[in-house]
């Protein structure tokens, strides 16, 4: 194909074509152009900087974005990960925590809590949800102590995810809990936590790992006893895009 000189080294004649005289380079004051369709695409300026359609360089921290197959990226400023704290009050009769608002494109929620007790002899839990409503059946996961010879137990189609160290008033937790999507439709979530008896400690530290999936994007998750209300201790939430 020949390179044609088109002295004119406008947007619509660029100064360096091929056979198609509307595509091609042209060139400013210490910048060129990359030019289609007689519209100019991308510019390189004097300091390198990129610009998209022009001089559109975009602002300190953003990224560019794909717009998909059949537009030009834009820029964009990242999504930064949103979080929230919640401090459990002591004596008032909390039965779980829950978030109700989470943004639709999140992909990593991590809860700390410290000090945490129960009212009743039941277990700390975790559920999750999709379109306000918390998911009561299909968590598979395995729980057990950390460094002791009897092993854990295997757990399937349970109405939660949770740790079979008690939660009655005198047993204090600390621990992370770490939830994961491992797909790009956010329907599919894993569990790594680990739960710390802050009384007992020394052979006291448990560890679940487990799956769930659902159709639809996570929206909502709630921490709490399996029996009675929390009576001690701070949560927070954190959760990522």
């Amino acid at each position: 194909m020949a390179i044609t000189i088109n002295g004119t080294n406008t947007v619509a004649n660029p100064g360096i074509t091929g056979a198609d005289t509307d595509t091609g380079l042209s060139f400013g004051t210490n910048e060129v152009s990359i030019n289609t369709d007689g519209t100019e695409r991308f510019r390189v300026g004097s300091a390198g900087q990129f610009g998209i359609g022009g001089a559109t360089y975009g602002s300190s921290g953003q990224v560019l974005t794909s717009q998909g197959s059949g537009s030009a990226p834009q820029w964009a400023t990242p999504a930064a990960g949103a979080s929230e704290f919640f401090d459990v009050a002591v004596g008032t009769g909390t039965s779980g925590i829950q978030w109700s608002s989470i943004p639709s494109d999140v992909n990593r929620i991590v809860m700390a809590y410290y000090d945490v007790s129960g009212s009743s002899t039941g277990y700390f839990e975790v559920q999750i949800g999709t379109g306000g409503t918390l998911q009561t059946s299909g968590y598979n996961f395995f729980d057990g102590y950390v460094g002791n010879s009897s092993g854990g137990s295997k757990r399937t189609n349970q109405s939660s995810w949770y740790t079979t160290m008690s939660s009655n008033t005198g047993n204090e937790y600390s621990g992370i809990i770490t939830i994961q999507s491992v797909d790009e439709t956010n329907s599919w979530w894993v569990i790594d936590w680990v739960n710390y008896d802050d009384v007992n400690a020394g052979n006291t530290i448990a560890r679940v790992t487990g799956s769930k999936g659902f159709n639809g994007r996570l929206d909502i998750v709630r921490f709490g006893p399996t029996l009675g209300n929390f009576d001690s201790g701070a949560v927070s939430i954190n959760y990522f895009t």
